[in-house]
């Protein structure tokens, strides 16, 4: 290790990372761990209605992932440590012992939280992508050995431009002017006002992530500070296990309803997707501290978007259809139809197609439940899919000219040894490779399915495509018995 820069820079120093117990906070805590000799990592964890801080905090080492860490490391818990807390609250919500703490011994910042849903209501996701980046901030600027503070936002922060360089753009409305608007509103008020406050951006995940940008350049102190933009993250390529992820979003979400039957119809274009495996992400936002504290000048605050199409591009459609070509092979025991699943272009009759395979569907699934004394229930779910669905149209039939230059600048300053360790080249990974072993990483990790329950899930998808040729027997059957009896109506 002692020819790797970046190794150097992080060692023994203390790191404090927002949003660790979320899919990229728990690889790059691994990452972390697992490659560089860092001290401590502080890990602000906040508690849920269900689970208080500590069982979360607790809760990301169960996880599969760092099984390979605990076999190198069996140590390495004494290295992480939990700060209870809220990035929405003054001050973090954490205690004044570790807050004095955290003054006193951070070195590096990584700041991850972000509400990541679409469409959350305004109020929730200024809360927590603005606010919650000020309130981080704000500590920052009183910690007293900080290098270097990272914000990740997304390469799509300024979806609302055709070509996004790595500069931040400004917004029509102030994040000072959102706030106060929203200081002043009910959440209802707040609800009917976002079409109008988000003016040109498709929901308040994407327009908050842009002003949460405005308020890091205009707010950070006087530590170097870079703002970190990946592309969609998905399951990771490599390390430290194939294609792992345990998110529920983006590709994951329209793959996973696709094996189980809920998605037969996706509108989609050939245009190039920025899909970023999470272990290249992880290290490029490694290296993107590293860089800017190393290589950057200090007044400047660089942005890095760490996109594919540049150098290694791959289409929506291209995506979908090796993916979806596993579905057979490895299908889910919880598939309620055959995963028929297909992309069709963009155009009006792609509704009618919608309706016919998933709303018509449905009924008839749930008839035939009722038939089998079941609760009929399939109808909502592709109902409640549909509707999440449609937020992801807008990214399925656009795409981006992105510039990258920052981070191919990054990558030419690391030597061999670095970029053997923190591998973010995305001309190195092989679509094919990787994308025929997707939905296999999302079934055992995600859906939680075990490779040893396949063949008793292929005899079920036997049934059900059988029950397939009879749904069509009878939708067709009707159909022309209906054609039929109009007919004879006309005629007689």
């Amino acid at each position: 290790m002692s020819a790797s820069e970046i190794y150097k820079f992080y060692n023994d120093q203390n790191v404090f990372i927002t949003g660790g117990s979320g899919f990229v906070g728990k690889v790059l805590i691994e990452k972390l761990l697992r490659s560089t000799n860092v001290r401590t990592i502080y890990v602000l964890i906040r508690p849920k209605k269900e689970c208080d801080a500590q069982k979360r905090f607790h809760n990301i080492f169960d996880n599969i992932l760092f099984e390979k860490l605990k076999s190198e490391q069996p140590e390495f818990r004494n290295r992480v440590v939990p700060i209870h807390g809220d990035c929405t609250t003054t001050n973090l919500g954490i205690s004044e012992k570790d807050n004095e703490r955290l003054k006193s011994e951070v070195n590096i910042v990584f700041h991850v939280a972000a509400a990541i849903f679409f469409n959350q209501h305004i109020s929730t996701a200024y809360a927590i992508n603005c606010k919650g980046t000020e309130n981080v901030l704000s500590l920052c600027k009183e910690m007293s050995v900080l290098k270097v503070f990272i914000h990740v936002s997304t390469a799509y922060s300024n979806c609302n431009r055709p070509y996004v360089d790595e500069i931040i753009y400004d917004t029509p409305s102030k994040y000072t002017q959102v706030e106060n608007l929203l200081n002043r509103l009910t959440l209802k008020e707040a609800r009917k006002l976002t079409p109008k406050l988000l003016e040109s951006w498709p929901n308040t995940y994407t327009f908050t992530k842009a002003l949460a940008e405005n308020l890091v350049r205009d707010k950070s102190g006087n530590f170097r500070v870079g703002i970190f933009r990946p592309g969609g993250v998905t399951s990771t390529y490599k390390e430290p296990l194939e294609n792992w992820s345990d998110s529920n979003s983006g590709p994951n979400f329209v793959i996973r309803c696709a094996s189980l039957g809920y998605i037969q119809i996706f509108s989609a274009t050939h245009s190039r997707i920025e899909l970023v495996p999470a272990d290249l992400t992880i290290a490029a936002l490694i290296a993107t501290a590293w860089d800017v504290y190393c290589n950057q000048d200090k007044d400047k605050l660089p942005i890095y978007n760490y996109v594919t199409s540049n150098d290694n591009s791959l289409t929506i459609c291209e995506l979908f259809s090796v993916v979806c070509l596993q579905l057979r092979n490895y299908p889910s025991n919880k598939a309620v139809w055959v995963p028929n699943f297909r992309t069709v272009e963009g155009s009006p009759m792609v509704y009618f197609f919608i309706f016919c395979y998933h709303m018509i569907l449905g009924l008839i699934l749930d008839f035939l439940r009722l038939l089998c004394f079941q609760k009929p229930k399939i109808f909502m779910v592709m109902l409640k899919t549909q509707l999440i669905i449609k937020d992801l149209y807008y990214f399925s039939v656009r795409e981006w000219n992105f510039s990258n230059k920052n981070v191919k600048d990054m990558w030419g300053q690391m030597n061999e040894v670095d970029k053997h360790l923190f591998n973010f080249d995305m001309g190195s990974v092989q679509w094919i490779y990787y994308l025929r072993n997707y939905f296999k990483g999302l079934r055992v990790y995600l859906m939680k399915e075990t490779l040893e329950a396949v063949p008793e899930a292929k005899t079920r998808m036997k049934r059900l495509e059988f029950l397939q040729y009879v749904v069509h027997f009878l939708v067709i059957f009707f159909g022309i018995s209906t054609i039929l009896m109009l007919l004879s109506n006309l005629y007689c």
